[in-house]
């Protein structure tokens, strides 16, 4: 009776080892499939941080505040004009569908010759920008763009629907 106690112990030990290397490895399988999955998921949209605007200046809020401070020093390089005109956009055009519409518009403004005026953007989502939200009154940033008119320090006029920024556009 020994003995078959003895067999059945070492069967049952067995069994329970046996048991237990299958589930490391079982396990183990697991994690190296879910490690392939997932250095094969390609970055999605929302990772890659969007660019626009790539050919016009961008400016920074603290070249802003420069701009109405009338601290030129540390104003953007190409700022030559008293009147001064900066979009305030979101690149995430999913978010901003009035931005996507103004596009063209403001791509045309920025690159035209022999210009009177300067004409910066500036990103709202930058980390350089944060604040420049609350600086502005009576806005929807960053659903809705913002164009602002200054003329030297002074701020003229904030155009913050699609009606005013085209008419706003078409002035200069």
């Amino acid at each position: 009776m020994n003995k078959r106690n003895t067999n059945t112990k070492k069967s049952n030990s067995n069994l329970v080892f046996g048991i237990i290397n299958v589930g490391i490895i079982l396990g183990l399988a697991v994690l190296v499939v879910v490690l392939i999955v997932l250095s094969m998921k390609k970055p999605t949209q929302d990772d890659k941080p969007i660019k626009r605007f790539e050919d016009l200046t961008h400016i920074s809020l603290e070249q802003y505040e420069a701009i109405l401070s009338g601290e030129t020093a540390l104003a953007p390089e190409d700022y030559e004009h008293s009147n001064t005109y900066i979009f305030i956009y979101n690149p995430n055009y999913d978010s901003c569908t009035l931005c996507k519409a103004l596009n063209d518009d403001i791509i045309e403004k920025g690159k035209k010759e022999d210009r009177t005026y300067n004409f910066y953007v500036m990103d709202i989502t930058s980390k350089d920008n944060e604040g420049m939200k609350e600086k502005l009154e009576s806005n929807h940033l960053p659903n809705t763009p913002v164009l602002l008119h200054l003329y030297g320090s002074e701020l003229l006029e904030t155009s913050i629907d699609e009606l005013s920024i085209k008419s706003a556009l078409t002035k200069f």
